[in-house]
């Protein structure tokens, strides 16, 4: 039996990475990190982090240097261009100015905001969050939370990974464009 966890184990990280999303990886990292911190003592963690770190950044600085400096150049261009707002949110402010306010003042009525309803694709937000209220409304999108803390309990695990893997879980829904479109997220 130990032997077929195993290999499911292998089988699921294996085609984890193979799917090549940020909201994978970013889960992996951070459920590496909850272990290492869960599990090793913090004079150890900041010993050896430290040093890998220094370590990784001494060997790679030339590639660090350029990813950064990329980041910073493409944050500060948006912010250049369209202002704080635009860089903070990769323009998807845009997107509410130009879809969600006329959808919501326009063509909406008392009905879409309890009940949601629009063009999915459309209307689409790219924001977990506000894609959850545009598809199903006040009154449903309480309802989804609501079935979904209820299915979350029901997970068999210690009440910190519990919290942890909400924190993680709400973080992806809350970062990731692709609500619905998305069987990762």
């Amino acid at each position: 039996m130990k032997k077929i966890k195993e290999w499911f184990f292998w089988i699921i990280i294996i085609s984890s990475l193979a799917v090549a999303t940020k909201a994978v990886y970013l889960t992996f990292i951070l459920l590496l990190l909850y272990h290492v911190f869960t599990r090793v003592p913090l004079k150890k963690v900041l010993t050896y982090g430290l040093t890998g770190i220094l370590t990784f950044y001494l060997v790679f600085n030339t590639i660090v240097n350029k990813i950064f400096v990329n980041s910073y150049d493409v944050f500060m261009y948006g912010y250049r261009r369209e202002g704080l707002l635009f860089a903070l949110t990769s323009g998807r402010n845009e997107f509410i100015e130009e879809k969600l306010e006329p959808l919501i003042f326009n063509i909406w009525t008392t009905p879409n905001f309890l009940f949601g309803g629009q063009d999915v694709t459309e209307f689409y937000m790219e924001m977990g969050f506000l894609d959850l209220f545009l598809f199903f409304g006040l009154l449903g999108s309480i309802i989804y939370c609501y079935i979904f803390f209820k299915l979350f309990q029901k997970i068999d695990f210690d009440s910190n990974f519990k919290i942890f893997l909400f924190f993680v879980i709400v973080s992806i829904i809350a970062t990731a464009g692709h609500f619905f479109p998305s069987g990762i997220v």
